[in-house]
């Protein structure tokens, strides 16, 4: 019998798996900083071990309900090249092992702006599992273009942090950065 395995979360009431490999890190949802002009899923930015990671509120992406951030929500850190981004959930839920062979289902049924980032599902015990992918996410378009807006934000406060770490506390470093951000974001 072959074994799929991944990681396990919940979007409000729907149950996701993710491939392992799609996942760098989980991780309870770090303070952040405002990105100005963008979409209201796209949370901000924050320092993630001295890496500037873009927050996305997954469920809100999808026209959910935003993630309350309880003791349950996570951020889980996508492992996609040249993206920076976590993306906030409501919970995750473990590693999850299905039967390749007999839990598979299709999704015909499925009626959720969701379902066009899943590559199928595994059904167990009535629970419908569905399969997400974070790399189909991270190429669509309104995503790139949102979390883009926001590396370029990202890239801006870091060169703040650095020039206010080196300096001492630098005066208008953040009227510089947002000012730089401006000239370079359609809002």
């Amino acid at each position: 019998t072959k074994l799929w395995s991944g990681v396990g979360f919940r979007i409000g009431d729907m149950m996701l798996v993710t491939p392992l490999d799609h996942v760098l890190e989980i991780l309870p949802p770090p303070p952040s900083t405002l990105v100005p002009g963008v979409k209201s899923w796209l949370k901000g930015v924050a320092n993630v071990r001295g890496n500037l990671i873009t927050i996305v509120d997954l469920p809100e992406y999808f026209g959910k309900p935003p993630v309350f951030l309880d003791e349950k929500a996570r951020m889980l850190i996508m492992n996609v090249p040249g993206l920076n981004a976590g993306v906030l959930v409501n919970e995750v839920l473990g590693l999850r092992h299905f039967d390749e062979e007999l839990e598979r289902q299709d999704l015909s049924g499925l009626d959720d702006p969701i379902v066009v980032q899943l590559n199928g599902a595994f059904l167990r015990d009535n629970v419908l599992w569905g399969v997400f992918d974070m790399k189909s996410l991270a190429e669509s378009e309104s995503f790139r273009f949102f979390t883009l807006n926001a590396e370029i934000f990202r890239v801006c406060v870091g060169a703040v942090h650095h020039h206010i770490g080196a300096r001492g506390r630098g005066r208008g470093g953040s009227r510089t950065c947002h000012a730089h951000y401006a000239q370079h974001t359609c809002h």
